[in-house]
């Protein structure tokens, strides 16, 4: 890690331990002098941080083109898109202009890498149809220009089949009691989770990859919320002794609720050691367009989603704040 993701994640580190305390009922010693006093959890700069959430992304493969085909044999039903229009490939330019962009216009957040993309290859070994080159050049273009501004996270492990994890081979069943978006993961343990979401960050690891968080394919997890935040604090402490992994599952739309981020299983507050997942709640949809590539999104749709953020500061002051989100007033 450079100075630059310390310094970003060092922050975001020291805001969920302060608004762990804060939710736990632990900031009596902050309000000991002053019983007048209260606690203000704000944001960074007192602004409304908006983050870019990139899904289904790795090195090269389209996802798309080699995962439609697969949901199609599990729901013979569904998934009529004509997945052959798509390209096989996001090449490499696409993602350095996409880049150059966020740089120029200041956008930062998340981009997965799914380690095992729509069971074609590996991201730490080989993919078949690019060489060991391409792959190579790919995972650079990520490591080493992107994650100054962008948190990288597995979206488990192949985003399609259910992997065995000690075969490394995908079990041969469509059905969606075998699939990572649907059923596999809804009746697991944390340890069998924790041992499937360990598996997808070492090969990130081992591809050079830094993850302090994960990203759930569709519905993974979704019924099964307290095992996924314990299987997913297990996982990164396995795998990166991450102290305050986070993972991104619900995304919520509905002005009148909270996207306030959610903490599972605190524990060690106050001391050296504290510990808890972070639910990051996503708070719109797709602007852009649809999961596939095949239509085109029109942000001018979700121009209430502007409207809501602007809400969120309508009337309030914007004092600079550099430091801890954290305040005694």
């Amino acid at each position: 890690m450079n100075d630059l993701q310390a310094s970003r994640r060092d922050f975001v580190r020291k805001s969920t331990v302060a608004s762990a305390l804060i939710s736990t009922g632990l900031s009596a010693p902050l309000l000991a002098n002053n019983q007048e006093s209260k606690v203000e959890i704000i944001n960074p700069r007192n602004r409304v941080p908006v983050s870019f959430i990139i899904d289904d992304s790795t090195a090269l493969v389209n996802m798309a083109y080699y995962g439609i085909p697969q949901f199609q044999e599990v729901f013979p039903g569904q998934y009529k898109q004509d997945w052959k229009k798509l390209p096989q490939e996001i090449p490499d330019d696409f993602v350095r202009e996409f880049r150059d962009w966020c740089g120029e216009n200041g956008v930062k957040g998340k981009y997965s890498m799914v380690p095992y993309p729509a069971c074609t290859g590996w991201l730490h070994r080989f993919i078949p149809g690019w060489s060991k080159s391409d792959l190579e050049k790919s995972l650079k273009l990520v490591r080493d220009t992107m994650t100054d501004n962008w948190d990288i996270h597995p979206e488990m492990i192949s985003h399609t089949r259910v992997i065995n994890t000690k075969t490394g081979l995908p079990y041969p069943f469509a059905t969606p009691e075998y699939m990572e978006n649907w059923e596999w993961s809804q009746t697991k343990s944390a340890d069998e989770l924790a041992n499937y979401i360990a598996y997808a960050l070492n090969v990130l690891k081992e591809a050079g990859f830094y993850c302090e968080g994960i990203t759930t394919p569709g519905g993974f997890g979704s019924k099964n919320m307290d095992n996924l935040a314990l299987g997913t604090l297990e996982a990164q402490k396995e795998v990166y002794n991450t102290e305050i992994p986070h993972f991104f599952r619900n995304v919520i739309t509905d002005p009148e609720k909270s996207v306030e981020p959610e903490l599972f299983h605190v524990s060690g507050i106050g001391t050296d050691d504290p510990r808890c997942s972070v639910h990051i709640i996503g708070c719109t949809g797709d602007w852009f367009g649809g999961w596939d590539g095949l239509n085109p999104g029109d942000p001018l749709l979700d121009i209430s989603d502007f409207m809501i953020i602007n809400q969120l500061f309508r009337g309030q002051p914007k004092p600079q704040v550099e430091q801890l989100p954290i305040r005694i007033i």
